[in-house]
């Protein structure tokens, strides 16, 4: 009687290579997955450490999971991460959920509202540790042009908010035009003139824009004309009378989803605003201050608009000081 047939020598090679190729891709895994942990522990650590020094120049920041709304500025304060407390306390928050919303300005999520009291500081270099920051808010010399090259790397930003942004000029805004999502820029007091907002102009998605107390001219509002999503523009000032005129009117009556529009004290007349009858969707027009200041010529030629209902109010969407 013969025995069971051992293995020959040929089946034996057929499965060593299959054995070597399989720890092989073993390996390989182990060593993916090991440089994937190293790179978010150090990005998470980088965050940490930024999340940190806008605290201490006397800033918030906000985190994904706060389920923070743009519009309103309002989050959810109840809200908590979903990780466990003591693998929060192991690895930190940093490790799980991206920073999207920092206000160096105020917080007013509590009962009593707090306000940055701080001399500002640089903090562009910290704000590059947040890459899917989607709301930004800053007031005084926090930034520069040069720090503005830094928020124009952050790709998922969609509202920035700059209150007396006085070091901020036409070299700063234009490193905003390749902003893909961003949709309301805010730059009051600065000192950007026609050749930022011809680069604001090229944000696609921009449907509000507010440039009050700047340098801007007739010369820069034509490089607006046929922007096919701008809903509220603010170009007027506080006091005196600004460059823009009738022939500046005249571009802005190329703007087919524009419903408010900020003329104060600008060099506008009744007669330059009649351009502006033609725009299907224009629901208010301040005009304090101006040169067609006069609500009982005004108004009869915009019907369906309010004019001046409000004197120097805050643009629509933009968070109050």
């Amino acid at each position: 009687m013969s025995g069971p047939t051992p293995p020959t020598r040929s089946s034996s090679v057929k499965f060593l290579p299959r054995l070597r190729f399989s720890l092989r891709t073993f390996l390989a895994l182990v060593t993916i997955f090991c440089i994937a942990l190293t790179w978010q522990l150090h990005r998470a650590k980088q965050q940490r450490n930024a999340a940190a020094a806008i605290r201490a120049a006397g800033g918030w920041v906000y985190y994904d999971y706060q389920g923070h709304d743009l519009t309103t500025g309002k989050l959810d304060a109840a809200a908590r991460p979903w990780e466990p407390q003591w693998l929060l306390d192991l690895v930190g928050i940093d490790f799980f959920h991206d920073v999207t919303v920092v206000n160096m300005v105020y917080d007013d999520q509590g009962p009593k509202r707090l306000d940055n009291k701080r001399s500002p500081v640089n903090i562009a270099p910290h704000l590059a540790h947040f890459p899917r920051l989607r709301s930004l808010l800053v007031s005084g010399d926090y930034l520069d042009d040069e720090g503005m090259r830094v928020i124009g790397r952050l790709r998922q930003l969609e509202t920035f908010y700059q209150w007396e942004g006085k070091a901020i000029g036409d070299a700063g805004a234009e490193h905003l035009h390749g902003l893909p999502r961003l949709r309301y820029v805010h730059l009051g007091d600065s000192q950007v003139g026609d050749r930022g907002l011809a680069a604001l102009a090229t944000i696609p998605n921009l449907d509000g824009l507010s440039m009050q107390r700047n340098k801007i001219t007739d010369v820069g509002l034509a490089s607006l004309a046929g922007h096919p999503k701008l809903k509220n523009l603010w170009i007027g000032g506080l006091e005196g009378l600004t460059p823009i005129t009738d022939a500046g009117v005249a571009h802005l009556a190329n703007l087919p989803q524009l419903e408010e529009l900020d003329l104060q004290h600008t060099r506008v007349t009744p007669e330059g605003l009649k351009a502006l009858q033609k725009l299907p969707k224009l629901k208010s027009l301040l005009l304090s201050g101006s040169t067609a200041d006069n609500h009982a010529l005004v108004a009869p030629l915009f019907p369906n608009c309010v004019v001046d209902a409000n004197k120097n109010p805050t643009p629509p969407g933009s968070p109050k000081l």
